[in-house]
């Protein structure tokens, strides 16, 4: 632990002393300028605010990179250089990230955690947890991931997490592990998202992004796309991608603890001297009464964030809530996460918008005609990865690429459907940023994993899952048309 914490002071790129943070703003103030002055292309019609935008999205992520800034004041920055530079107005610019449902949802998931946490009853589910599985540190960690594997493919990634991550954080509280320090942690709680990523892909009902592209292969190419066939191509990818990440996962991250050492027996005991208070049936009764929510939604006829917006009043009900005023629940809500959030949705709006993204992927498609099928394949999965990081929204993303890549397809021979399936599966496999997807905004905000543990073990998941998606494509015999 010692060794890891002074590899960290000597990294040359987190900023750790006031001097160095200066030095690192100012060379994201030059890389702002130099960008927002060069020649915009003449595709983009909106040529100079693209190439400004631009510049916001480089400066401001090499800030989180660096640390120089806390990464919810770099975040701030967005929303304040984007009306000052001429990008968009502040009034379209502050309603596209506090007035969506975006900032609703997290707001309600959020609090979700803090009554799971206040009332005691995370721990008690973690103590659980630990009392009826094996002491094998793995196993938590794979079954943690497994379990939001699977609640992902019929529901939303973020409520999948959301259900998940205050068992883990039980799990990790009664082990004292100390946030940003255990390498446990870190797997735990990246592990949760990376699960119902990969889960969440499976079907079409797992992510926005799914019905996208089915909507686009209708469209574009008349494919119609059942839910089996949908399956078949994507759960192999998905349920690899879930084993490789947890190896990954340790290889990044090599947990500090090979078994938890924990007394069972005392554990026993203490769940017995201690019966569930009034407060903890609270939780679960919340707990279970969303999850049950988020299932019947479709049938409900109520949207995910509008669900989890609905648990805020519910938390400070008088006489029955966990908190006893708002001011109470207002401390326990990590407010920086949802900035991270809210801003990555206005970014991903104005690129779309401007055509940048568009521009980008067009760009870098052409030269691919002249490779072979699985080089294509590849290539159209890193090249959606990388624009991910531009629109931080997977729906998005997908509506993007999606489309250039059916049109690539058809244009230059390729298989159609394992063309648009490549594209599909990146956009929803997003994972360098903290910001690309909400769903690692809620285990980031548990405070177990920083941007650069986030973009390390990402970086190395985005190239491997690109070859996962490659062989299991190739495999199934690079099909042009569902089967």
């Amino acid at each position: 632990m010692a060794d890891q914490k002074k590899k960290q002071e000597k990294s040359v790129f987190t900023a750790k002393t006031t001097k160095q943070k200066y030095v690192h703003i100012l060379i994201a103030l030059v890389i702002l300028l130099v960008i927002m002055h060069l020649p915009a292309p003449a595709e983009l019609e909106e040529g100079a605010k693209s190439m400004t935008l631009l510049g916001i999205i480089a400066s401001v992520v090499y800030l989180w990179v660096t640390e120089a800034l806390p990464h919810a004041a770099s975040a701030c920055l967005i929303l304040i250089l984007i009306p000052l530079l001429g990008v968009g107005d502040f009034k379209s610019v502050f309603s596209g990230t506090f007035g969506t449902d975006t900032f609703a949802f997290f707001m309600g998931v959020f609090t979700l955690s803090a009554v799971c946490k206040k009332s005691g009853f995370s721990k008690r589910l973690g103590q659980m947890f630990m009392l009826y599985s094996s002491s094998n540190s793995r196993v938590p960690l794979f079954g943690s991931m497994l379990i939001s594997f699977i609640f992902s493919m019929f529901i939303t990634d973020m409520a999948a997490v959301a259900m998940v991550l205050p068992v883990v954080i039980a799990i990790l509280t009664a082990m004292n592990a100390i946030p940003k320090q255990s390498n446990y942690g870190k797997c735990l709680t990246l592990g949760v998202s990376w699960g119902s990523i990969y889960g969440g892909i499976c079907t079409p009902a797992g992510v926005g992004s799914n019905i996208t592209t089915m909507k686009l292969l209708s469209d574009l190419a008349g494919m119609e796309v059942s839910f089996i066939q949908w399956m078949k191509l994507c759960f192999p990818i998905g349920i690899i991608g879930l084993v490789v990440g947890f190896i990954v996962l340790q290889i990044c991250f090599k947990p500090e603890v090979s078994n938890i050492d924990i007394d069972k027996e005392q554990l026993k005991k203490e769940l017995t001297e201690n019966p569930m208070t009034f407060g903890q049936k609270y939780a679960l009764f919340l707990f279970v009464a969303v999850v049950i929510a988020y299932l019947l939604s479709d049938k409900l006829g109520l949207s995910v964030a509008l669900i989890s917006f609905m648990i805020i009043p519910l938390a400070i009900l008088p006489g029955i809530g966990i908190f006893a005023n708002w001011g109470e629940l207002e401390k326990s809500i990590n407010w920086g996460s949802i900035m991270l959030a809210v801003c990555g949705v206005i970014v991903g709006t104005l690129a779309n918008q401007f055509g940048l993204a568009q521009w980008i992927t067009g760009v870098v498609l052409e030269p691919l005609s002249t490779l072979a099928a699985p080089v294509q394949i590849y290539a159209v999965t890193l090249i959606t990865d990388i624009v991910g990081i531009l629109l931080s929204s997977m729906t998005i993303t997908a509506s993007v690429c999606v489309p250039l890549a059916i049109t690539f397809a058809q244009e230059t021979g390729a298989p159609v459907w394992a063309t648009a399936i490549a594209a599909c599966c990146a956009s929803s496999t997003v994972m360098i940023l903290v910001t690309q997807t909400p769903t690692l905004i809620i285990s980031y905000a548990e405070g177990y994993y920083t941007l650069k543990d986030c973009a390390k073990a990402g970086i190395i998941m985005t190239f491997v899952s690109a070859l996962i998606v490659t062989v299991v494509v190739v495999a199934c015999g690079m099909p042009a048309v569902p089967f």
